[in-house]
């Protein structure tokens, strides 16, 4: 069968695309085919379909192959491979960007290939209608020349629009949905445009009630909100006017399967759009209320009333109640602040290995003074951290990650993952508890940790964990580390690379914090000495 390429882009009613270079590949033992150098943008989302081929070097194939785009608002799809590619093996990708300019960098890496990477340069592009219009008079009037400045005029009057996106944009399909985190903080999002579309998604446990919903509408909105199952297509439930709040809308769905679900919101209308038309959404969730009242008071003559009376509040009411506890779970996360230590300025072993000597607890110099502490502010040396992957991680000896959480570590200038032999790296990051509801107070608090290297970890500059590498375990915070009506905590980590003998040495650290909110049956406790429980 013979491949073609297939290039798709949303166009905009008055105006057309404009390509102003030669499509060509990128070169590598990953390369991508059938991708444009340059491309003219007028705001819409480009997508582009294209291929992703292997040409064997160093290597026989390529296997778990990561693909993304740095430098410009945008994604690839898939944006993993799991392989294997063999010398001269493609596979279809599509890789989707914001309709602005600048230059979008597209990667690929398994780990083991020399990464493959293709730019693309977006420009503003002009309105090509213009010999059209000049040519259409010539022949109808030969002395009037109204028409002339009238046709001139017209490609100066369809500029490119500047819509107003909001944060989350783009998200007008369910594949673009944006995490929004249950019982957290609200998002905001506007309908840009009378055809704009919202897409989020949240991770639903099964048996809790989730209430989703809008609120704080400008005077000239009026949403509508569906909610659909894991395929991001299949609607379970939608809502147009919530009955204590229109024009705003609200889905009350109880969850019966653990997953990642889908919410689209959009206008109620079709002439409804700008950029001050906005709302806010929200998705909060609490667990089913255990059944023994409904157990207790069923009486022996009227079973069958009483089974009525009961189901019926229990899926409406209750979200509107405040729930007796919540749970929410922190990851370390992209963007916390990392600081290198070469191994000719520091070195966290005795020997090359790890498993063969214990930790070295870094010190100043060569760290910086106090960079452990909740008072200690991260200058211009401290770097980024960046989401990291090794296919080694997940062979039981480095054990499970904890929950969700992904590792972070750091990347180089070309963006590659750091494989630097005997490197340490210091890791800040910030905790921010607060009471989901009013009244609410801490009642457990645990910390669980992972890391591909021996390290150590404080909390608010107390050591809590020391000499442990791969599943860590949970070390429980509360009471002791933290206070009962929450606060702002620091999480520093001491992660040092060993020498290890293979070509790539990555460094990645995971971490997840679990609170549990509760109302207080009894009055606060007083703060207990610090009691550290370590589970394996």
């Amino acid at each position: 069968m013979t491949r073609t390429k297939v290039l798709t882009v949303a166009v905009a009613l008055s105006l057309l695309w404009a390509w102003t270079a030669m499509v060509a590949a990128s070169i590598g033992e990953l390369e991508f085919i059938d991708f444009p150098s340059e491309i003219g943008v007028t705001g819409e989302e480009v997508q582009l379909e294209g291929w992703l081929k292997f040409n064997e070097k160093e290597n026989e194939y390529a296997i778990n192959i990561r693909l993304w785009v740095t430098g410009h608002e945008g994604r690839i799809e898939p944006d993993f491979i799991a392989g294997p590619l063999y010398d001269g093996e493609t596979v279809a990708i599509t890789v989707y960007l914001e309709g602005v300019p600048g230059d979008a960098i597209l990667h690929a890496d398994d780990l083991r290939c020399p990464r493959g990477s293709w730019t693309i340069q977006l420009t503003q592009a002009m309105p090509t209608s213009t010999p059209t219009v000049t040519d259409t008079p010539t022949p109808t009037s030969t002395s009037t020349p109204t028409p002339t400045p009238t046709n001139t005029a017209t490609p100066t009057n369809t500029p490119t629009p500047t819509p107003c996106l909001d944060a989350y944009e783009p998200d007008n399909i369910w594949q673009q949905a944006r995490l929004i985190e249950v019982n957290g903080a609200l998002q905001s999002h506007n309908f840009h445009t009378i055809d704009d579309i919202d897409h989020v998604k949240f991770v639903a446990v099964a048996n809790n009630i989730y209430t989703i919903r809008t609120l704080n509408l400008s005077a000239n909105n009026d949403t509508t909100l569906t909610l659909y199952d894991t395929d991001g297509t299949t609607p379970l439930k939608d809502n147009d006017d919530d009955p204590d709040n229109p024009p705003a809308s609200e889905i009350i769905w109880l969850c019966s399967t653990t997953g990642t679900y889908f919410v689209k919101a959009m206008p109620f209308g079709t002439q409804i759009g700008g950029c001050d038309v906005i709302y806010d959404l929200e998705v909060t969730g609490v667990p089913v209320p255990t059944p023994t009242p409904t157990v207790t008071n069923t009486p022996t003559p009227t079973p069958t009333n009483t089974a009525t009376a009961t189901l019926t509040p229990t899926v409406t009411p209750t979200p509107k109640a405040t729930p007796s506890s919540v749970e929410k779970c922190y990851c370390c996360s992209p963007g916390d602040s990392i600081y290198r230590i070469d191994a000719s300025d520091f070195s966290g072993y005795t020997t090359d290995s790890a498993s063969d000597s214990p930790l070295i607890h870094v010190t100043y110099p060569p760290a910086p003074w106090g960079w452990n502490q909740p008072y200690f502010e991260p200058d211009s040396s401290w770097q980024p951290g960046s989401e990291v992957w090794w296919d080694f991680w997940t062979s039981p000896d480095w054990g499970p990650l904890p929950g969700d959480c992904r590792p972070i570590g750091l990347r180089d200038e070309n963006d590659n993952q750091e494989s630097i032999g005997g490197t340490t790296h210091l890791y800040r990051h910030i905790f921010t508890l607060f009471p989901p509801y009013s009244g609410m107070q801490v009642a457990q608090a645990v910390l669980e940790m992972w890391s591909d290297n021996k390290t150590e970890w404080w909390w608010q500059g107390t050591s809590v964990s020391y000499d442990k590498q791969g599943y860590i375990g949970q070390v429980d915070l509360f009471p002791g580390h933290v206070d009962p009506y929450g606060g702002t905590y620091v999480l520093g980590i001491q992660n040092s690379n060993d020498y290890v003998s293979l070509d790539y040495n990555p460094q990645g650290t995971a971490c997840r914090l679990c609170v549990t909110w509760a109302i207080p049956s009894e009055p606060t406790q007083v703060y207990l000495p610090l009691i550290l429980k370590m589970y394996p």
